[in-house]
């Protein structure tokens, strides 16, 4: 004998397990099994109860429109929940601007530092430039300025063009 389809809805109720005498008809747990929905049985038996189910497990807000048009609870239901999500999105709109300020005031502190660095390296340099001039003007040869500042051969003819 094949078993019976599972039943997509089932409410269950505290009972004595001896007497099977019901606790309280006050108290009881209703179960929907979302997977069983689409066996039809639930459209057929509960229809206001399946348009439940389908709003649970609709993917679009074009779905959940369309089934808040099947009752006014579940319209209500819509509504809240699209002003929980654009609650959401604004949440996610903040992180993002604070991300976003975070990374600029990185980027802000990256540049003065390499700025910093890049300054110490041209000071260098120019000050390497000014030691050669005033020892071209003095009359060195250039093995002893490249010896002391550390410039090329191009770097001290380039120098000696300036110089008068």
């Amino acid at each position: 004998m094949p078993a019976e389809p599972a039943d997509p809805y089932a409410e269950y109720l505290l009972s004595n397990t001896k007497t099977h005498q019901v606790y309280s008809d006050k108290f009881s747990i209703r179960v929907l099994d979302l997977t069983q929905i689409e066996t039809g049985q639930l459209q057929k038996e509960k229809p206001e109860l399946y348009y439940w189910a389908k709003l649970f497990i609709a993917k679009t807000w074009e779905e959940m429109q369309m089934l808040s048009e099947k009752s006014e609870g579940i319209q209500e239901a819509v509504l809240t929940l699209k002003e929980l999500t654009e609650d959401e999105k604004i949440q996610l709109q903040c992180e993002a601007r604070e991300m976003y300020e975070h990374t600029m005031a990185s980027a802000e502190r990256f540049g003065r530092i390499e700025g910093k660095r890049e300054g110490k390296i041209e000071g260098k340099i120019e000050g390497k430039r000014e030691t050669a001039e005033k020892m071209l003007r003095d009359g060195m040869d250039d093995e002893q300025i490249q010896k002391y500042t550390g410039l090329s051969q191009k770097d001290i003819e380039e120098i000696r063009h300036t110089v008068k």
